[in-house]
């Protein structure tokens, strides 16, 4: 009977070996499927579409890309499985794009509306930075291939080959893809630089465990940060709640006036702008910031004026064929979350409040959660954060998270008073 139940044992294993082979084959065919097509690149009619694009139309921002991505990590690719030793922006000179030429075609599958907003993203980096999206040429193997893959995810730097930046349903709104393309020029995100902890407190305890690499710090060994100080305001800073497990801040900045500002930018930040043009040495650029009071209308005649053309002229709206194979997918997952541990949906923007709350949180063992020390993972030992208690919020009448009007109702329950007086004393009415 022994060795029946240990053939049995032995056939399941190979069966659920077999089912998760076949599952991963399945998802490299449809990412082959969705790359390997006829390309295209943006043309005049993109670019006119731009500039016809509203304020609402720039500025919408309904849900944050860790939820998009059902929370993987928006950085994949070989380069994303260094955890712990990951740079704020690359400075090898082969993760650079060579002459800060970046070779593109995208996917035939984008709306009008999308294509609109990318000629609209583009736009900007050609006027505020030396990076030159350019439409691939016909039999040019290294380039960017734009495309809705899975979610939103890009390498960071360059890479040789096919570099896939994914901007899928959901992914296409203006902030969105500033950010992803800021990857694609050499980026990380701004909490994982490694003076990061002088400037935000994070709350390891509230972070899903699938995503503890996201909070890893940045490696000084091989870059610099390009002479800037820390930035709230980079588009490439995540929001209070990023990958939280259980509806509670993941980071809080030190400087409680930021608190709302943090994951809302909506555009480059000038720190932002800064760094890409001293990673590219954009000289002429870099020339206008120094100049003492440049007026905007100048700043912009002499980008433009430095620009060159971004699309073809006259433009081929005639699709080129792709012209290489991928044997393995390259862009696979590298973590999966536990199904027993699943974050919550939780929607980072105010644009939505009828969004219905997935859990309550705000039960008494949270309450202390960001009140403790902390177990830092990636350094093994204690970190002190500082203590952020009700009469910091008494003194500072702001609010420390982004989603205190979703939880308004609850300022003053009983058991959750003492934390809404400390995450949200300005909404709740406490100063």
């Amino acid at each position: 009977m022994r060795y029946i139940y240990k053939d049995l044992f032995t056939l399941w294993n190979n069966l659920f070996i077999g089912i998760t082979v076949l599952f991963i084959l399945i998802n490299i065919h449809k990412t082959q499927a969705k790359i390997l097509q006829a390309t295209y690149a943006l043309n005049e009619d993109d670019f006119q579409n731009a500039e016809k694009l509203t304020k609402d139309d720039l500025e919408s921002s309904s849900i944050s890309i860790e939820a998009i991505n059902n929370y993987k990590p928006d950085i994949r690719g070989p380069i994303a499985s260094s955890r712990r030793r990951r740079r704020n922006g690359v400075s090898r000179p082969t993760k650079l794009w060579p002459n800060a030429v970046i070779p593109y075609a995208i996917s035939p599958h984008y709306t009008s509306h999308e294509r609109a907003l990318l000629a609209r993203a583009v736009k900007q980096y050609h006027e505020k930075t030396c990076i030159r999206f350019v439409p691939r040429s016909s039999g040019q193997t290294d380039y960017l291939f734009i495309g809705k893959v899975d979610g939103c995810f890009s390498e960071v730097g360059r890479t040789s080959g096919v570099q896939v930046l994914s901007l899928d349903n959901g992914c296409m709104e203006y902030p969105t893809i500033i950010h992803e393309m800021m990857h694609v020029v050499g980026f990380y995100h701004e909490h994982e630089r490694w003076d990061r902890d002088s400037y935000i407190d994070i709350i390891w305890q509230n972070i899903d465990r699938g995503a503890l690499d996201q909070f890893g710090k940045v490696d000084l060994t091989k870059t610099s940060y390009y002479g800037q100080d820390y930035d709230y305001k980079s588009i490439l800073h995540y929001d209070s709640l990023a990958f939280s497990k259980n509806g509670l801040p993941t980071m809080l900045p030190k400087m409680t006036s930021m608190a709302t500002t943090i994951g809302n930018a909506k555009d480059f930040s000038e720190v932002d702008l800064k760094k890409i043009n001293r990673m590219y040495k954009c000289t002429d650029y870099i020339d206008i910031e120094f100049k003492k009071n440049p007026s905007n209308s100048e700043i912009i005649t002499h980008a433009r004026a430095l620009a060159v053309p971004i699309y073809n002229s006259p433009y081929n709206k005639n699709p080129i064929q792709p012209t290489f194979t991928y044997t393995r997918n390259p862009y696979q997952p590298l973590n999966q979350d536990s199904q027993n541990n699943r974050p919550i949906n939780v929607i980072n923007h105010a644009s939505n409040p009828n969004v219905p709350y997935a859990n309550n949180p705000f039960k008494s063992h949270y309450e202390s959660s960001i009140q403790s020390s902390a177990f830092d993972p990636f350094t093994g030992g204690e970190e002190q954060y500082s203590s952020i208690t009700s009469k910091d919020s008494e003194n500072y009448c702001v609010d420390r998270i982004t989603v205190c009007w979703w939880t308004k109702s609850r300022c003053h329950l009983g058991n959750v008073k003492t934390m809404m007086r400390t995450l949200c004393a300005k909404t709740c009415g406490f100063c």
